[in-house]
């Protein structure tokens, strides 16, 4: 192989293990910021009354909890 050969090669292993660098740092990033669900629970409300609704209402204001009814996600 020629010397220009040998030093192409190297500049390619250089970039390709600066990606790899690259690579593992971001995957070490997106790990360290993922929200840990530890604790959290999820609870089904069906609400038999206005009564029950209106208090399911409430708990929406609370900032502590979060209401989803499902509309986001259809199948």
């Amino acid at each position: 192989m020629s010397r220009g050969a040998v030093r192409t090669w190297d500049i390619f292993i250089q970039l390709e293990m600066r990606a790899l660098l690259l690579l593992a740092a971001l995957g070490a990033v997106a790990a360290a910021t993922t929200e840990n669900f530890v604790g959290h629970q999820v609870l089904r409300i069906v609400p038999s009354s206005d009564a029950e609704l209106q208090k399911v209402e409430e708990l929406q204001e609370l900032e502590h909890l979060q209401v989803w009814d499902g509309s986001e996600w259809s199948f």
